[in-house]
């Protein structure tokens, strides 16, 4: 079964042509344009140098060189450069023809009598023929921190934080940074494998869609790509939604913590990378919803790329409408229902829009009061997996404070205690002051059903007087 996009249509009749109008944005805009390139100085890193080397019989150095651990950390060192080369004409003996190759040792050892002692032991019969070995390196041959420390001014941090997102390696520099932002893009271009675009934040996150503002250093002007994560791939422009690399191991982690064949009900979920996971590796069914129009178009392309059609369904919604409509569609007669009835009833809700997810908790308020019966009961209620910052440094003072987050909307029914937490796992700083947790609880009848919790003084009936008790 799959979850055909009218039919998200008519939950959300306003998203009617959204698919159309993203489509007919790159009309008459060439994707794969090339922003102009950096001039580079590659005479600068022009440069020859003199290693010792040695000659090997071919036939020893697997047993006396690769398998040596103690030889290879001795060993030249340097991009696209091979420690063992070519010796030049094979030497003859008069019984066979012996291939020699030449071992190339690091700079700092110019002399046999620097190398360790019992290397000198171990290679003696070799050293015998030792010799300075000249190699010419060019700009190739030298790492990013390497010719940027080169290219930079003296006073300027080389940038070494960045994402890769597929083909795109994505910054976010420092407004120190920004007047040398080409140099910097051409340099991570050249020197960085399967890299097809350079990119850089140039603003705050979008406050509704959840993305950035960026700007093109170097390569193709290209923001769509594909991005493996585990078995999983994802397609996404990452102009138009939100991704991050980094959560790849939480989300592995909430997958552990998943069920194999829970309902999951994700109610932020991109261009789905914790859903479409969760339905092709732990076999859940999933409904997957996010307000963005373009992450639905790129939910939809990944379930045909992961071949999960019928197993994710995916939504194009407000947050809160979108779990409104799946409890009152319990109430649905199979035939007018847009929902299996098989996904009806989710046990495990995924809210990972740390900003203000904790807000959209107020959706459960009552939320159950006129569900089907037969569908949903008190004790079957979902597990919460909610997202959030948070400025405390201690756990416990962590775990207190979001609990007394949730407290605000949920204390006038039953106030979930800290005992009540199931998990709090902190996940990444996000800077010096913010902290990301998720935090795991049970679901309360009380929250649930919009049982207010009792606030009337208990009314103590004072005990008879001695004397006033009966004989």
């Amino acid at each position: 079964f799959f979850f055909k996009q009218k039919t998200a249509y008519e939950i959300a009749q306003r998203l009617v042509g959204s698919e159309m109008c993203i489509r007919d944005r790159y009309m008459g805009f060439n994707l794969m344009e090339k922003v102009i390139k950096t001039p580079i100085p590659y005479e600068k890193f022009k440069k020859k140098i003199k290693l010792l080397s040695f000659p090997i019989p071919a036939k020893n150095i697997h047993l006396q060189i690769t398998k040596n651990d103690a030889m290879k950390k001795l060993l030249f060192n340097r991009r696209d450069v091979k420690a063992i080369v070519e010796y030049g004409p094979s030497e003859k003996s008069k019984k066979e023809e012996i291939s020699k190759k030449r071992v190339l040792l690091d700079e700092p050892y110019q002399r046999v009598e620097d190398l360790p002692k019992d290397i000198q032991t171990q290679m003696g019969e070799y050293l015998k023929e030792a010799e300075l070995y000249e190699l010419e390196l060019n700009y190739e041959n030298f790492e990013v921190n390497e010719v940027l420390k080169e290219l930079l001014p003296k006073d300027i941090q080389i940038p070494t934080g960045y994402e890769l997102v597929g083909s795109i390696l994505h910054f976010n520099l420092s407004p120190e940074l920004f007047p040398y932002k080409g140099i910097i893009g051409q340099v991570y271009l050249d020197k960085t494998k399967g890299v097809k675009t350079i990119v850089t934040k140039v603003d705050h996150i979008e406050s509704v869609y959840r993305f950035y503002k960026m700007e093109v250093l170097a390569g193709e002007v290209n923001f769509i790509t594909r991005q493996k994560e585990y078995s999983s791939i994802f397609e996404l422009d990452l102009s138009k939604v939100y991704w991050c690399s980094r959560l790849s191991t939480e989300r592995k982690r909430m997958l552990s913590v998943i069920p194999k064949g829970s309902v999951l009900c994700d109610m932020f979920c991109g261009v789905g990378p914790l859903a479409v996971q969760a339905a092709k590796e732990r076999g859940c069914k999933v409904l997957a919803n996010d307000l963005n129009p373009d992450c639905f178009v790129y939910l939809k392309k990944n379930i045909e790329i992961n071949k999960i059609q019928g197993k994710l369904l995916p939504f194009n919604m407000d947050a809160r409408e979108f779990v409104r409509m799946i409890v009152d569609s319990s109430n649905k007669s199979e035939a007018e229902n847009l929902i299996p009835k098989e996904f009806l009833h989710f046990d495990q809700v995924y809210m990972n829009l740390p900003v203000d997810a904790v807000e959209f908790l107020d959706v459960f308020c009552g939320l159950f009061i006129k569900a089907n019966k037969s569908v949903w009961k008190e004790t079957t209620l979902p597990l919460i997996h909610v997202y959030a910052f948070t400025e405390q440094e201690e756990a416990e003072e962590a775990k207190q404070a979001l609990c007394d987050r949730v407290n605000k909307i949920y204390g006038k029914y039953k106030p979930l205690d800290v005992k009540d937490i199931m998990q709090c796992h902190q996940i990444r700083d996000v800077s010096a002051k913010s902290k990301m947790y998720a935090l795991t609880f049970k679901l309360s009848k009380e929250v649930a059903y919009g049982i207010l919790k009792k606030t009337e003084e208990t009314i103590e009936i004072p005990k008879k007087h001695p004397s006033q008790e009966e004989d």
